[in-house]
């Protein structure tokens, strides 16, 4: 198959109108060629142009100067992507020449390379359809045989069927022929035989001892609840029988009389105890009664005599009066009352002195009191009014010496400043007297200022004014010099 091209002619016209004109043989190498820019004119571009740097504002030429370099780069781009474009103008004609004879083909090729594809599937189809038979007849196998060893009484480990010194891997349960497994099963059966003949003993074995167990069991629950039966009576057990005053029943009686036997002796022990049990319940009634009596009374007396401490401030919730002979009990009320009696004063003592302990300082030296509780109402009352009216006399009295002070402080201070007057009027005067003499004549001075004539200039406007105005600094002049006097 031939793949040249024919030489052909083309042109290429730029967007400022300038017409490239291009030999196209079809050949790469040749072809390229074309192409108006290379790499010495790039270079050319890189070594004027790269070197063109903007600093500031005012480089306005500079600026031209880059704008058209660009102009110049641009171009040269432009002509390198028109070239390429008229350039593969060829190439895509060919390609979809190509293309299209492609299509042609393989549409011819597809219904043969899809029959045989459908060929290739159906025989792989086939294949995991077999595969998949032989897997299920395995199974069955390995099912079938797993549960033909555990039939047999192999125990199964997970990986393994064990029995006795045999190990069957599960895995490869279905790799045995069928003559290799009946050896495996004529080994294995014997020995599951034995086995089986092992445990059917043990089992026996079992069944008896289960039932021995069970008649112990019934045997232990006849008792137990036998003995549940004489302790409801009231019966105590001593190690050995069971009793109640003088009715017996031993425990060869209790473990060996049938049912019957012991109902009949249970009819004639019961009356016997039961009336025996209600007598006792009765007495024991009575004597509880009696305790219960004497405890209320205890308990009133308790309460009486703890009433009793309490008038006297006595905290006797915790204690037991009761127990106390009469006679002890009215010696400790006396102590109680004596201690009462003898806090009341101290309190009466210590309420009456916080009452006057402010007035104390007052009094005189026959009123010294030592015990405020010794008085009567009426004697303590008069005490304290005596010391609130020595307080009054002692408070009136330092009033009027506190008056009498602050008055002499005032005429006092009146007195000074008189005095202080007094002495700035001498000085004022003398200094008055040392500076008159200056006085007078800064006084004459602003006088003859004052005096000082003016002569009368022609009478225009301007000269009325000057006028004026010297007249105006003359006076303010001499009232400067009058005020100067106060300053010496």
């Amino acid at each position: 198959m031939s793949t040249e091209v024919a030489t052909r002619d083309a042109q290429v016209v730029l967007k400022d109108g300038e017409v490239l004109p291009l030999v196209i043989t079809g050949d790469a190498e040749k072809d390229i060629r074309n192409f108006t820019t290379n790499e010495q004119e790039i270079q050319k571009f890189k070594d004027n142009f790269l070197k063109l740097k903007i600093e500031s504002l005012d480089q306005k030429d500079l600026y031209n100067e880059i704008y058209e370099s660009r102009q110049i780069v641009r171009r040269a781009r432009l002509s390198v992507d028109k070239i390429a474009s008229a350039l593969n103008e060829g190439a895509k004609a060919y390609v979809k020449k190509v293309d299209a004879r492609k299509k042609e083909l393989i549409e011819k090729l597809k219904p043969i390379e899809t029959h045989l594809l459908e060929q290739e599937e159906k025989y792989e189809s086939l294949k995991a359809e077999k595969a998949l038979e032989l897997e299920r007849l395995a199974e069955e196998v390995l099912t079938k045989r797993a549960a033909e060893l555990i039939d047999l009484g192999c125990a199964f480990t997970g990986k393994y069927y064990q029995i006795d010194n045999i190990n069957v891997e599960h895995n490869k349960i279905s790799n045995y022929s069928e003559k290799e497994w009946a050896l495996l099963i004529s080994e294995i059966t014997p020995i599951a035989e034995r086995i089986k003949k092992e445990e059917a003993e043990k089992q026996a074995e079992l069944e008896r001892i289960k039932r021995e167990y069970e008649l112990e069991k019934e045997r232990a629950a006849r008792i137990e609840s036998r003995t549940k039966h004489l302790i409801s009576l009231g019966l105590k057990y001593d190690g050995e029988n069971f009793t109640y005053e003088d009715v017996n029943v031993h425990n060869i009686e209790l473990t060996l009389l049938g049912d019957s036997e012991w109902n009949v002796l249970i009819e004639k022990i019961a009356p016997v105890v039961m009336e025996r049990i209600a007598k006792k319940e009765a007495e024991d009634r009575e004597l509880k009664l009696q305790e219960e009596e004497k405890k209320s009374a205890y308990n009133a007396l308790n309460a009486q005599r703890r009433a009793v401490a309490s008038t006297y401030g006595v905290d006797a919730s915790l204690m037991d009066l009761a127990s106390l002979e009469e006679d002890l009990f009215n010696a400790q009320v006396e102590n109680w009352k004596l201690k009462y009696e003898q806090q009341q004063m101290e309190r009466l003592h210590s309420a009456r002195f916080a009452q006057v302990s402010s007035l104390m300082k007052f009094a005189t030296p026959d009123q010294d009191v030592k015990d405020f509780a010794l008085m009567s109402e009426e004697q303590f009352n008069e005490f304290k009014s005596a010391l609130e009216l020595q307080k009054k006399n002692h408070e009136e009295e330092a009033a009027r010496i506190e008056a009498e002070r602050k008055e002499k402080e005032e005429a006092e201070r009146k007195r000074q400043e008189e005095k202080q007057a007094e002495e700035k009027r001498l000085e004022e005067e003398a200094r008055l007297a040392a500076i008159a003499p200056d006085q007078t004549k800064l006084a004459a001075l602003a006088k003859s200022i004052r005096e000082i004539s003016i002569p009368e200039l022609s009478g225009t406007a301007n000269s009325n004014l000057v006028q004026e105005r010297i007249v105006e600094q003359r006076e303010k002049f001499a009232a400067w010099v009058e005020s100067q006097v106060n300053s010496l």
